[in-house]
């Protein structure tokens, strides 16, 4: 029965046949829990119409889940309702209140996030009039939904003023700086023989990125041999091949985000051949993303690896394995010598120059409450590989023009909630520009907020920012020389480099 019941809503929904969908239900003998059943399955398909008609019927009958209350919101929003939207918020709520964390995130991530996805990706890279207030009409729902940005975005929290030693202070006690030392200065560089291999499906990031890597590695002095014409396991007797005939003894490789136990299990068994044919051949592993990574294939990783190169998360519980022991090197990607000094004065607007894809849709929201308040912010869509140009000539580009705004604003949150790290964190700075940074606390591991950069977590925090650097342009462009400052002397590339040299060989 029940089956044959979900087929007919999907087929009445595929057809649009939004008059037959409601006679099918209304005159069957369906409980309202097979009916939220449905309303659960037309969400995660994100079909917004048919789910909001079967809440509105469940509703008018006084039954209410979370199902129906997201479902009779985002209706709301749809249809542009306002009062079923506020009802459906307003049960939404007081529903996700009473659950525990843990029941939460379950709600949140599997249902509300794959409800709301492909609605926003929609809305991505739409600038018609309007598209703004929809969005915003989107994130009460999600307010609703996720008690943490009720306050987030709370649009009648009072702004603070803040001076800068107010903003000092606080950056010092927050601060949890790390450092890695460097060899020794009077012992000689080695010519090191180093295979690059970037074998990352999304060619964009492998090529820009392993551009970057080469570029460092050859400035720093060791003869490197790099190819990204092949990806995942596909790749990995090439790289055997390449690392014979540099004969080299350090491998650096891309340990792809999206990884199959079969290609983890190829990836060990290739580097133990290296090593069985050269067995001082050393390995280190560059993670992207490794908060969506599986951990027992971040323990094999280390179990082959002499380091991971892996910028986020320095104070995960994780890394604090025995296994993971002295094979971390939290640092920044290079820039191939592409960094700056604040040779201009500070132009008291932010420069939003980045992407927004699915798993970073917050910046959607933070852009279009700005947008709202009539927040300094100009966006730019960053964009790699323009027609004619290498990775090199383009990124030198993207630094050039963070350096010319002066000022740039990074959005870290992620789709799982979390606000990570970015290399963005550290390439802002090196540019010469000021950053300007949404709070994430493992950046107190990089600089201090305050004294190297600004940061924000809420929204009256992010217009007290603005306030700010118009009315405090000094303080302002003192914090961004600050920053540029410890950047290059900690973050340039030689420094990178030296500590993967230390961490290797000394």
């Amino acid at each position: 029965m029940s089956m044959r019941f979900f087929e007919t809503v999907f087929h009445l929904d595929a057809m649009n046949d939004t008059a037959g969908l409601i006679r099918f239900v209304t005159n069957g003998s369906y409980g309202p829990e097979t009916i939220s059943d449905a309303i659960l399955l037309l969400l995660v398909r994100s079909r917004m119409h048919s789910a909001s008609v079967l809440a509105r019927l469940l509703v008018s009958n006084g039954y209410r889940d979370p199902f129906t209350a997201i479902a009779q919101a985002l209706g709301g929003v749809l249809h542009d309702i306002p009062q079923e939207k506020s009802e459906g918020m307003r049960d939404l709520a007081a529903m996700v209140d009473a659950l525990s964390v843990d029941q939460q995130g379950l709600l949140y991530y599997p249902i509300i996030y794959s409800t709301v996805l492909p609605w926003l990706t929609e809305l991505f890279q739409n600038v018609e009039p309007g598209v703004n207030e929809r969005v915003l009409r989107i994130l009460e729902v999600m307010q609703a939904a996720v008690p943490s940005w009720r306050r987030i975005f709370a649009w009648d929290a009072t702004v603070p003023t803040w001076s800068l030693e107010e903003l000092r202070q606080r950056g010092r006690e927050q601060a949890r700086l790390i450092s890695y030392p460097l060899p020794p200065e009077d012992v000689p560089r080695q010519p090191r023989r180093v295979v690059v291999a970037m074998i990352s499906n999304v060619h964009n990031v492998a090529y820009t990125t392993g551009a970057r890597v080469v570029a460092a590695l050859n400035a720093y002095g060791w003869q490197t041999k790099w190819d990204v014409d092949r990806c995942g396991i596909e790749a990995y007797p090439a790289i055997v091949e390449q690392c014979r005939q540099h004969n080299a003894e350090l491998l650096i490789m891309e340990l792809e985000q999206v990884c199959s136990i079969r290609a983890c299990q190829e990836r060990m068994e290739m580097i133990a051949q290296l090593r069985q044919e050269n067995p001082s051949f050393k390995v280190v592993g560059i993670l992207y993303d490794a908060w969506g990574r599986a951990q027992d294939l971040l323990r094999a990783d280390a179990s082959v690896c002499d380091l991971l190169w892996c910028l986020e998360s320095p104070s995960r519980p994780l890394w604090q394995e025995p296994l993971f022991a002295n094979k971390m090197l939290h640092i920044a990607l290079p820039t191939a010598g592409n960094v700056g000094r604040p040779d201009r004065p500070l132009i008291p607007r932010m420069l939003f120059a980045s992407g927004i894809t699915g798993w970073n849709y917050p910046r959607l929201f933070w852009m279009a409450a700005a947008k709202r308040l009539g927040l300094p912010i100009d966006n730019q869509r960053a964009t790699y590989q323009p027609d004619g140009l290498s990775a090199l000539e383009n990124f030198s580009r993207y630094m050039q023009r963070h350096a010319e705004a002066t000022c740039c604003i990074n959005f870290t949150m992620r789709m799982n909630l979390v606000c990570n790290m970015t290399d963005r964190s550290f390439w802002t700075p090196l540019s010469g520009a000021l950053l300007v940074q949404e709070a994430s606390p493992e950046m107190h591991h990089y600089f201090i907020p305050g004294e190297h950069y600004l940061e924000f977590s809420t929204l009256a925090e992010l217009s007290a920012v603005a306030r700010f650097i118009t009315e405090n342009q000094d303080a302002a462009e003192e914090i961004r020389r600050c920053g540029n400052a410890f950047a290059y002397e900690h973050y340039r590339d030689e420094k990178l480099i030296g500590y993967i040299d230390k961490a290797l060989y000394f």
